[in-house]
C-alpha cells in the first residue's frame, strides 16, 4: 500500500469514528457534536519529475482518483446517515420523566396513581410528588418542578392571576363534602354566630379558604370577629386534638380524621356551592410542556376520564385504589367521592366548562375575592381566565 493510500484509509476511518461508527457499526457515542470531512486530496510533488516517470505513473494517478472519489463517497454516505440518525433519535418525541404534583385527595387522580396507569398512559417514567396544599404546587409549578399540578380553583385562579404559565386542562371534580369546616363537638357550636370570638384555621389561599369566607359572609359574620388562623392543611389535625384550634375549614383527609376526633361537621363546599360558591378540584400543566407534548397531556386526561369510569363502573375497586393512596379506609373515600360531583370528559365538553364558559368566569370571581383579600396585588382581567381554561386535550376513555 502506498503513503498516501494509508493515509486516505486513516482519514476514512477518522470520520467513521467521529460519527460513532465503530463496535460492530452501532454509534455508542452520547452526543455528535459535528461531523467533519478531511481533506483526502493527494499533495502535489515538490519538483516536477522527468516525462518518462509521468508516462509510467499515469495509470497509477487514475487509480489513486478513482479510490479518493471512491472514499469521498463512502464518507459523504456515512455523513448522511450520522445526520439521519440524529434526526430519528430526537428527544422532542417524549421527555424522559414526567413529574406530576399531588395532594393525595378523593379523586380521579388518585385512582389513576393507585392503579399505575399514568405510566402505562404516557409511555415514560411518572414521578408523584405530593404536596401539602394547592399554592405549593402552584409555586412549584412556577419553577419548573413538576409538569402536572392538581390543585383546588382558588390556588389555580391565584396561578393564572399571577401570570404563571399554566392552562387548566380538566375538572377532577365539584367539590362537595370532600371541604368541610369541622368545629370542636364539646363547644356546641349550631350555626356562623357560634363561630364569634372562636379559633379557626385553615390554609390561606386555598378553595377552603374561600369557602369559609363566603360562609361568613353569607351569615352575616364579620370576618374581623372571628380569630381566622392560616395553617399548614398537614398541622390541623395536631391542632384540633391538642385544642390550639376550635375548628378549621379544610379537605380530607383531614376532614375525616377530625370527625375521628371529636369533631362534627357545620357546613360544606356543596351547601356553598347550592348558596352560588362552587369549588372545584382542577387540573393544570404547564404551558410550555403542553405546547412541546400535547399527545401526553392528552394521554393523561384520557387517563383522567378512565378513573371516572371506573368509580362508576366498580365503585369497590375504586375505592380500594383511592385507600391505597390517601390511607383513609375505602368507605371513607367512598362517602367523600359521593358528596362530590365527578364529570366524565364527555359531561365536561356538554357543559361547556371550557373557554368563555362557567369555569373562566368563576376563576375569575375568585380571583376577584382573592385580590380583595390582598391575595393578587393587581386587579385581574378575564381575558385571562379564557385564555388560560381550555377543552383542547379532553379526550375521553372510550
Amino acid at each position: 500500500m502506498y503513503l498516501w493510500q494509508f493515509a486516505a484509509f486513516l482519514s476514512l476511518f477518522g470520520v467513521l469514528s467521529a460519527c460513532g461508527v465503530k463496535n460492530g457499526g452501532k454509534n455508542t457515542t452520547k452526543a455528535i457534536r459535528r461531523c467533519q470531512t478531511p481533506d483526502i486530496s493527494p499533495q502535489p510533488p515538490l519538483t516536477k519529475p522527468p516525462k518518462s516517470v509521468i508516462m509510467n505513473t499515469a495509470g497509477l494517478r487514475m487509480k489513486k482518483s478513482i479510490i479518493i472519489v471512491v472514499a469521498a463517497a463512502v464518507v459523504l454516505t456515512v455523513l448522511s446517515g450520522c445526520s439521519k440518525k440524529q434526526e430519528s433519535g430526537k428527544p422532542a418525541d417524549l421527555p424522559t420523566k414526567v413529574t406530576i404534583g399531588d395532594q393525595s385527595t378523593v379523586n380521579p387522580n388518585a385512582i389513576a396513581i393507585a392503579e399505575g396507569w399514568l405510566t402505562e398512559a404516557l409511555g415514560v417514567e411518572v414521578d408523584i410528588v405530593h404536596f401539602d396544599s394547592g399554592r405549593d404546587i402552584i409555586t412549584a409549578m412556577a419553577s419548573g418542578a413538576i409538569d402536572f399540578g392538581q390543585l383546588g380553583s382558588t390556588p389555580a385562579s391565584l396561578a393564572v392571576a399571577n401570570g404563571i404559565p399554566c392552562q387548566v386542562i380538566y375538572m377532577q371534580g365539584v367539590v362537595g363534602e370532600l371541604e368541610s369546616l369541622i368545629v370542636r363537638n364539646n363547644l356546641g357550636v349550631k350555626d356562623a354566630q357560634g363561630l364569634i370570638g372562636r379559633k379557626i384555621a385553615t390554609t390561606f389561599s386555598s378553595t377552603a379558604h374561600y369557602s369559609l369566607m363566603k360562609y361568613l359572609e353569607i351569615n352575616n359574620v364579620n370576618p374581623s370577629d372571628v380569630d381566622i388562623i392560616d395553617m399548614r392543611a398537614g398541622d390541623l389535625l395536631e391542632a384540633f386534638i391538642r385544642g390550639d384550634i376550635d375548628g378549621a375549614f379544610t379537605w380530607d383527609p383531614g376532614v375525616t380524621q377530625m370527625v375521628n376526633n371529636g369533631g362534627v361537621m357545620l357546613t360544606n363546599a356543596r351547601e356553598l356551592a347550592d348558596r352560588g360558591y362552587a369549588t372545584m378540584d382542577l387540573s393544570i400543566v404547564r404551558t410550555e410542556f403542553a405546547e412541546r407534548y400535547p399527545d401526553l397531556v392528552s394521554a393523561y386526561v384520557r387517563t383522567m376520564d378512565r378513573a371516572v369510569a371506573l368509580y362508576r363502573n366498580d365503585p369497590k375497586t375504586a375505592g380500594a385504589a383511592m385507600a391505597r393512596h390517601t390511607g383513609l379506609t375505602s368507605e371513607e373515600c367512598l362517602a367523600t367521592a359521593a358528596g362530590s360531583i365527578w364529570l366524565t370528559v364527555d359531561e365536561q365538553k356538554g357543559m361547556r366548562w371550557a373557554g368563555s364558559s362557567a369555569l373562566a368566569r368563576t376563576m375569575y370571581d375568585t380571583a376577584m375575592f382573592l385580590y380583595e383579600q390582598g391575595s393578587i396585588s393587581d386587579e385581574p382581567s378575564i381575558d385571562i381566565f379564557q385564555q388560560a381554561v381550555t377543552n383542547r386535550y379532553l379526550v375521553s376513555w372510550n
